[in-house]
């Protein structure tokens, strides 16, 4: 899986490189963004499945992605917001894109660990949702047809 780390500071890319075992945590990629207009670029190119994401930068914030993203339909990565502003309004925002984890800097090496986990775990869960209905319509399309195959639950499967 690929990660995303999009924050002003480059002291934070460099702790980060340094404090967390990213390939123990299943990211095999690991893109690095300064701004806002960086990250939607990465995002567009690359489609990074987790994202790291400072709020306050230059040129385009972190809100301003998200609201971006939103607004272009660019699927958003699940997001995990590294903020030093301790501001209801930012994590209300926050939660109306989507983003269930807000975490105020310092940044503590174990809970972004953990956070990790549990937001891999939930694009491990997406990717197996969407292949369990995947694979047998490719299965029996192969096999010329798909007769009475199981249709999912939603109409949107990532």
């Amino acid at each position: 899986m690929k990660l995303l780390v999009v924050d002003d500071q480059h002291s934070v890319h460099m702790y980060l490189q340094k404090a967390l075992d990213f390939a123990a945590l299943g990211f095999s990629d690991v893109l690095h963004a300064q701004n806002g207009v960086q990250a939607l670029a990465l995002i567009r190119a690359h489609h990074p499945h987790v994202m790291l994401l400072d709020i306050q930068m230059p040129q385009m914030n972190g809100l301003q992605l998200l609201e971006t993203l939103r607004s272009e339909g660019v699927p958003c990565p699940e997001t995990i917001v590294l903020t030093a502003y301790d501001e209801f309004d930012y994590a209300k925002r926050c939660i109306e894109f989507g983003v269930n984890r807000y975490v105020l800097k310092p940044i503590d090496p174990v809970e972004i660990t953990g956070l990790l986990r549990e937001a891999f775990q939930v694009v491990y869960a997406r990717r197996t949702q969407h292949y369990r209905w995947i694979f047998p319509l490719c299965c029996a399309q192969m096999n010329g047809g798909i007769g009475a195959l199981p249709v999912p639950e939603t109409d949107s499967i990532p």
